[in-house]
């Protein structure tokens, strides 16, 4: 998100599970590279993290809470007609269907629909099924209920794994499950700071 926001896009995040403030700060942190215990310590650290991220700031919208339908981030994409759709996450979105493999397959496809009919790129965060634990390389059957239409509605997905070895290195590996866009798979290492979600090709 810090990402497209530089680069002049408008962002609309829909989260329902970490804490408003959490994101937030990330965000600013990732903006202004001030680090997120200064900003939580110093009311002009939080000043300046503003100053330093500008207009960028300006183009970010959060719709946090707990219950969302995809009624609701429809009126969100109506309202703001943002660039980018982050979903976080998709399998806490509440639709009506009889189980759980026909709600996610719903909400894949209501999501792609909805970015298609806005104009906008849409990003849908989920959790791995049980398969991908403790596996460093994931593929489409690691998502979880992987037989519904999650994998068939998205154009690109990357896969994040680790094992406990790497967690303790602040190591994860990326892999691009699926790649419509150039058809080009594989895994790559990065190290992660996961306090302020950073991911470089070196540790920090």
């Amino acid at each position: 998100s810090a990402r497209m926001l530089r680069a002049g896009l408008k962002v609309l995040y829909i989260a329902n599970e970490e804490p408003a403030h959490d994101i937030t700060l990330r965000l600013l942190s990732r903006l202004s590279l001030i680090d997120i215990e200064d900003l939580q310590k110093y009311p002009d650290a939080r000043r300046q993290a503003f100053d330093r991220a500008g207009k960028c700031y300006y183009n970010w919208h959060l719709m946090h809470q707990g219950t969302i339908t995809p009624r609701d981030v429809q009126r969100q994409m109506a309202r703001i007609k943002p660039d980018i759709l982050v979903l976080d996450q998709i399998k806490n979105v509440e639709v009506r269907e009889d189980n759980r493999a026909l709600q996610l397959d719903k909400l894949a496809r209501v999501v792609r629909e909805t970015g298609i009919d806005y104009d906008a790129v849409t990003i849908s965060v989920t959790q791995a099924g049980e398969s991908a634990e403790g596996k460093l390389v994931l593929g489409m059957t690691d998502v979880e209920w992987s037989n519904t239409g999650i994998p068939g509605a998205a154009d690109l997905m990357i896969g994040i794994g680790v094992t406990e070895e790497w967690r303790g290195r602040d190591k994860r590996m990326l892999s691009i499950c699926k790649n419509k866009v150039k058809n080009e798979h594989g895994s790559f290492p990065v190290y992660i700071d996961a306090q302020r979600t950073k991911i470089s090709e070196r540790p920090s």
